[in-house]
């Protein structure tokens, strides 16, 4: 096959042929390897912000700028239940993916370095 899927956060997927790829890879002087390795960490870190933004969107939903503090605020009545609950849900996932993708972007960062040093 000579076409590469790639896809940017927040967009449809696209194809990129071998050839176009390669010659983008000569233009900015780096390796394949190198290429895949950044765009890899930019991606993630996109998700990333991704989940920064859906998370501060929950908080403001309620005026609160933690987990905990909208966990006190239904336990208090201050907030309806429902969907009060549930997005305390998604804050809690959110921060955990949050955690995954930031291991994940430490790995790569740790594992380029090393091959470098």
């Amino acid at each position: 096959m000579n076409e590469t899927l790639y896809r940017e956060p927040g967009a449809g997927w696209a194809t990129i042929s071998i050839a176009e790829r390669k010659s983008i890879v000569h233009h900015i002087g780096l390796t394949e390897e190198q290429l895949f390795t950044a765009g890899l960490s930019a991606y993630l870190k996109g998700m990333v912000r991704e989940c920064m933004r859906d998370r501060l969107t929950i908080l403001a939903r309620y005026d609160v700028s933690s987990a905990q503090e909208l966990e006190e605020k239904i336990i208090k009545g201050t907030a309806k239940e429902h969907p009060a609950w549930e997005d305390l849900i998604t804050l809690e996932n959110l921060d955990a993916e949050k955690r995954e993708l930031e291991n994940d972007i430490k790995r790569i960062q740790t594992s380029f370095k090393n091959r470098f040093e």
